[in-house]
């Protein structure tokens, strides 16, 4: 009876674990660059959204010589032309930081641009700002 207790008990943690876990981090592949972008809010919201965005290479080292350009758009939609906002962003203490304006609610395309070399990579995700 005591080994179910526990199995139980883990199996609580484990989920509650899950559903409590912020969604404010995705992480994504971009050519040979791994990346993780990381919002300071869990969801998105209409107006500035700050992000820290942290590149690795193939062998798993920090990138700190590209440039890395955010982009956020929405498709035109009926009676109302798409949008695009764009930010540089800039190396603070080996992550790449930046802040995106999001002008409405709904569903945004996000993408981080990385050139280093003369090659360009970009990493792409769907966020919902509220």
């Amino acid at each position: 009876m005591k080994r179910w207790s526990w199995l139980v008990v883990l199996l609580v943690v484990l989920v509650a674990g899950t559903v409590f876990a912020k969604e404010n981090t995705v992480q994504k592949k971009a050519g040979d660059y791994s990346v993780e972008i990381k919002m300071d809010k869990e969801s998105p919201v209409v107006g500035s959204n700050s992000m820290e965005i942290m590149i690795k290479d193939k062998a798993g080292k920090a990138v700190t010589d590209a440039t890395v350009v955010v982009t956020a758009s929405m498709p035109s939609m009926p009676g109302m032309p798409a949008m695009e906002n764009k930010a540089d962003a800039k190396l603070e203490g080996g992550k790449y930081k930046a802040k995106i304006d999001l002008s409405m609610g709904g569903s945004w395309n996000m993408s981080v641009r990385i050139t280093q070399g003369g090659k360009t990579a970009t990493a792409k995700w769907t966020v919902d700002a509220r």
